[in-house]
């Protein structure tokens, strides 16, 4: 229908196919819509546990994590996985780092086999996170958090601050720090202050 937002239409899609009226679209406060629409996440909220269970195992549901559920008419993407950890915490958004941050930004050749995550300090939640997904606990402020692709993603300085605490090597940091200069991650100046601070750091 004209006027109708993609997401909306997703979520109306998949509660009349529930046969529920109270699911909304799985929308981060940082964003992700972009890929909400194709990997087809919604969030069930005041949904009564026994009809999800029901829809689940006749396949009419997929469970993602625990609230997280998607239409299995939805194509799979690469995003999948992103999405999914980012909107998995219950009351807050969480943040793509560390080297997922790095490896979605194309800086350095680190290669996650995991997903890194960050969440604030106070947020404690109790069930265990997806699988793959490894959380990280800190404070981030609007100017530690960017976007790639629609996805909530620690700045490249931060990203590269946060595994150089990890002890992921200096060969890698040193990369790091020079492919986001030349992909424009971070502006030069910038680029050798962080070089220096490390440096005097004995991170390099």
């Amino acid at each position: 229908q004209d006027g109708v937002h993609p997401l909306d239409a997703e979520a109306q899609h998949l509660g009349a196919q529930l046969g529920l009226d109270h699911l909304r679209p799985a929308v981060g406060a940082h964003g992700g819509e972009r890929h909400l629409e194709g990997v087809g996440l919604a969030r069930a909220v005041g949904v009564k546990t026994t009809a999800l269970v029901m829809m689940v195992r006749r396949g009419r549901v997929e469970r993602l994590a625990y609230g997280l559920y998607r239409d299995p008419g939805a194509p799979l993407t690469r995003w999948t996985p992103y999405v999914t950890a980012v909107l998995w915490p219950q009351g807050t958004t969480g943040v793509l780092s560390h080297e997922t941050a790095l490896d979605l930004m194309e800086v350095s050749d680190t290669n996650p086999t995991k997903i890194h995550l960050t969440i604030p300090r106070k947020h404690r939640p109790r069930r265990q996170p997806p699988p793959g997904v490894v959380l990280h606990f800190a404070d981030l402020t609007p100017v530690d958090v960017g976007s790639v692709e629609g996805l909530p993603v620690t700045k490249a300085a931060r990203a590269i601050r946060d595994v150089a605490e990890a002890n992921i090597g200096p060969a890698l940091i040193r990369q790091a720090i020079n492919d986001a200069r030349q992909k424009g991650w971070l502006e030069p100046k910038d680029a050798d202050a962080l070089m220096h601070e490390l440096v005097a750091a004995v991170k390099l």
